[in-house]
């Protein structure tokens, strides 16, 4: 697991607990450049944390160095859209955004199909999540969304108990 901090690193032995703290470690390391062997990993899950990366491309070339042949990269991350393209003004709204939470720049889905493709990765795939997520977001941040996801996240009605 890459870590922000050491107190994040702590939190998480500690929310282990005794009942999987055997079988996982907390690392803090540089997710580009890692000290992990080659091909120690089946699956590496990058949540909302890639996005904080310098180069998304040194993360996904080390991803490809620690998988093993068959292994599995999966993305869950901030994209920007592709379609329609944000425009200048849309690029300076979302600037102090991504600077108040250190985000170097966002990639569109193509732009990691790409790096992924370069790293030597095949049967790439995407899944645009953002109707799952969006009604979680911040107001305002729909304005970004493509339009297809917008209508995903309409309000429903609620078919829970209560």
């Amino acid at each position: 697991m890459r870590s922000a901090s050491r107190s994040c690193r702590t939190r998480c032995k500690r929310r282990a607990g005794r009942r999987i703290a055997g079988r996982v470690s907390f690392q803090l390391e540089d997710y580009a450049n890692t000290s992990f062997a080659e091909s120690s990993f089946d699956v590496i899950w990058g949540l909302e944390s890639i996005v904080h990366a310098q180069s998304k491309d040194a993360f996904v070339r080390e991803a490809a160095r620690l998988l093993r042949p068959g292994g599995r990269l999966l993305i869950s991350e901030y994209m920007l859209r592709e379609s329609p393209p944000l425009a200048a003004g849309e690029h300076a709204y979302l600037e102090p955004w991504l600077t108040g939470w250190a985000m170097p720049s966002l990639l569109s889905p193509a732009e990691y199909r790409e790096a992924m493709r370069l790293a030597g990765f095949a049967a790439i795939g995407a899944h645009n999540l953002t109707g799952a997520v969006l009604p979680r977001w911040a107001p305002g941040a729909d304005r970004f969304a493509t339009p297809a996801a917008r209508q995903d996240a309409a309000p429903r009605e609620d078919h829970r108990r209560p």
